[in-house]
């Protein structure tokens, strides 16, 4: 019940309108005085026995009047509510001062309390009206007593007068109370808004502490100009590119203090551009120059800086050197340049497909056996490119490769839609990004239909005379396995180089790509996985170039009189370095008084060069190579020169096999060692050609020892 009745007799809020809620709070406070007090005069009437009507009536109306001005209050009718408790007010103590019979009574004294509420509640207004109106109501009260039209004094109206003066105290102390409390609110307002307002200054100020110290610490220029393109503000980044000791000497200073002039002023006529059209400049590539005069070129974002009417004032600018990109990627279109040259000028159809089947690359060969432009088969699958059935047994293979990881090495049947059949030798091996997940095939095919017509004529011709002739049949038969081991060497040759090509050149491309995009802490590692995959590349391209020694006719022989020594040790100098990186010892065993021969020079060095390039390539880290040089035999007409190393030597299997071309063996298989396994057949051939021979002496576990022979000068 209580919380009900307070729950009715509490002021409304008006949270957006704090004077409005004092008002109606000062209001609901006045109307439950007077409703008090209304309620108080009528026991005090009623203990006090006879009571002039006019009293009695003015209070019991009072209690009405405040029942409907409260319900006004109720409805948010805070001013009519206000002026309604004034007025009446006034009215009844007029009445009763003019029912109680005298001026003097302390019911006048209530035109105070008018004052006082109308001050509170109109503020200087309210005092200046109910003080007039007050002050004319007591006079016409004076002027009324003392024509004697007031009745005179009674115990009834001094009873009164105990009760009014009694209800006037509690009344001018409740207002004073209201008006302290009300004062003490607003002081504890304003103190609650001044620390609020100090903790959002703190918090501003560290959030521009904040802001300010990332801005200053970022790697990127960023500069913000007024509308003359004079510094405002910028970061550390900024000021050393610009040549500035500190961010603050870029203050009023404008780029015509730190740039050429023809530089100046291409970029003041951009920012003014901006701050007129306000159209903003978003990752622009321009040229540019650091403080030291060297060439960047910078990707500049220019936005235009609006004041709080939405004027352009001024702009911002933030600038990101991308002058090691740009150089990467000219790299890149080196290397792509001489990726497809090379791919160009190999005799071979090669492509690459997407782990959806779709074409993403294809040279000129390839084109040319579709009889389509490149743009007419990138993004196509091979069911665009061939009938129904062969794009059904392609698409499996792809399939099989990308799902196992195997190498496919077939001869297959290729036909173009509306194109001849001819048969093809091809080799796909699956393609992997930078966390070796499958995305796609790579192949290179070529032509074997010729190929495949002879050995269909061979196999006719076998049939024809093993009827006739069994020993010519078994000639012809180890000739066509012979025949056989040579395409098999040839095509493991062209699939290992397609692969050894394809493989540091897709890598050089994915590098080059994450020093474009990756994390810039990692660019150092980036850059030494390049370094890597070029120095692959150049190997198999010198390997690609030695081939053409394996053909004793191109040798080009040239003698003169050298020093064994000298020669050897000038080549173990050469490799040096390379011994150092994977940690190997290499040492030189020289024979002081060793003859000279008479050879080509450059010829023997290739030949060492191949020997101790195989010794570094298979000797694990912490082995030793040596180098001897002695007289072959007592009479000394042979020089030998010994390499040997601490390797995992070669297997029974594989020795009488590694001065073959193209051969490689298990341990070039465990090594993963790269090359096109020509180094030791060219070693040899050259050494037959300068009238020696090489020998082996290899245990599996033990290392090998390969044995140059070479007739001396003497003889």
């Amino acid at each position: 019940m209580f919380l009900y009745i307070k729950r009715q007799f509490s002021p409304p809020v008006f949270p957006d309108d704090e004077i409005r809620t004092r008002r109606a709070s000062l209001v609901n406070t006045g109307l439950i005085l007077a409703l008090t007090h209304a309620v108080v005069v009528l026991i005090a009437i009623w203990l006090g026995g006879q009571t002039p009507a006019i009293v009695t009536a003015t209070v019991a109306t009072t209690l009405v009047v405040c029942l409907v001005l409260y319900r006004w209050l109720r409805q948010g009718r805070v001013e009519p509510a206000g002026i309604g408790i004034l007025v009446y007010g006034g009215v009844c103590i007029t009445v009763i001062s003019v029912g109680l019979g005298t001026a003097q009574t302390p019911t006048t004294a209530y035109y105070v309390g008018l004052v006082i509420g109308a001050g509170l509640l109109f503020d200087l207004t309210g005092i200046i009206v109910t003080t007039a109106l007050s002050s004319l109501a007591v006079l016409g009260l004076i002027l009324a007593e003392n024509a004697g039209w007031l009745p005179p004094h009674n115990t009834i109206g001094t009873v009164t007068h105990w009760v009014v003066y009694t209800a006037l105290f509690g009344l001018m102390g409740l207002l004073t109370f209201i008006a302290l409390r009300s004062e003490r609110q607003s002081l504890r307002r304003a103190e609650r808004e001044i620390a609020e307002r100090e903790r959002v200054e703190k918090a501003l100020a560290r959030e521009h502490d904040l802001l300010r110290t990332l801005i200053d610490n970022l790697p990127d220029l960023i500069y913000v100009k007024d509308a003359e393109s004079r510094f405002l503000l910028g970061n550390h980044s900024i000021a050393r590119h610009m040549g500035a000791v500190a961010p603050e000497g870029l203050l009023d200073k404008t780029d015509r203090d730190y740039y050429p002039p023809s530089l100046a002023a291409r970029f003041y006529a951009d920012e003014q551009t901006l701050i007129q059209t306000g159209q903003a400049l978003i990752d622009h590539e321009e040229p540019n120059i650091d403080a030291n005069g060297n060439s960047r070129w910078i990707l500049t974002t220019k936005l235009p800086l609006r004041d709080s009417q939405g004027t352009i004032v001024g702009l911002v600018g933030i600038g990101h050197d991308i002058t090691a990109r740009r150089q990467l990627e000219e790299a890149l279109r080196w290397s792509e340049a001489l990726y497809h040259s090379l791919v160009e000028t190999l005799p071979l159809s090669i492509f690459r497909k997407d782990a959806d089947g779709r074409f993403t690359f294809a040279n000129t060969l390839y084109c040319r056996t579709q009889n389509r432009s490149l743009v007419d088969i990138l993004g196509k699958t091979d069911y665009d490119l061939h009938p129904p059935d062969l794009a059904e047994k392609y698409r499996a293979d792809d399939q099989h490769i990308m799902t196992t990881g195997e190498t496919l090495k077939t001869v297959e049947e290729h036909q173009p839609i509306a194109g001849a059949k001819t048969y093809v030798q091809v080799v796909k091996t699956p393609l992997y990004d930078a966390d070796q997940h499958v995305i796609g095939i790579q192949g290179a095919f070529w032509d074997v239909t010729d190929q495949m017509r002879v050995e269909e004529t061979l196999r006719a011709m076998n049939t024809a005379l093993e009827r006739r002739v069994a020993e010519r049949t078994h000639e012809l038969l180890d000739a066509n396995v012979r025949l056989t081991e040579l395409d098999q060497l040839k095509d493991e040759f062209i699939g290992r180089i397609s692969h050894e090509l394809l493989t540091p050149l897709t890598n050089i491309k994915l590098y080059l790509e994450l020093l474009k995009r990756g994390k810039l802490e990692n660019h150092d590692q980036y850059m030494e996985t390049l370094r890597q995959q070029a120095d692959r590349l150049h190997r198999l391209i010198d390997d690609l170039l030695d081939i053409s020694h394996l053909n004793p006719d191109t040798l080009d022989v040239r003698h003169e009189l050298l020093d064994v020594n000298t020669l050897v040790h000038e080549v173990m100098t050469a490799h040096a370095e390379a011994a150092l990186e994977r940690q190997l010892t290499l040492s030189l065993h020289p024979s002081p008084d060793l003859p000279r021969l008479t050879t080509d020079r450059a010829l023997l060095r290739q030949v060492f060069v191949h020997l101790l390039a195989n010794a570094l390539n298979y000797t694990p880290h912490g082995g030793a190579i040596t180098l001897r040089a002695a007289p072959g035999d007592t009479d000394r007409t042979w020089v030998t020169i010994e390499v040997r190393d601490t390797g995992p030597g070669i297997s029974a299997n594989d020795l009488p096999h590694i001065f073959e071309p193209f051969y490689r063996g298990k341990a070039a298989a465990d090594y993963r060692t790269p090359g096109a396994g020509v180094g030791l057949a060219i070693a040899q051939r050259i050494i037959g050609q300068l009238g020696g021979h090489i020998t082996v002496d290899s245990q599996p576990g033990r290392g090998a020892a390969f044995v140059v022979w070479l007739k001396t000068a003497q003889t």
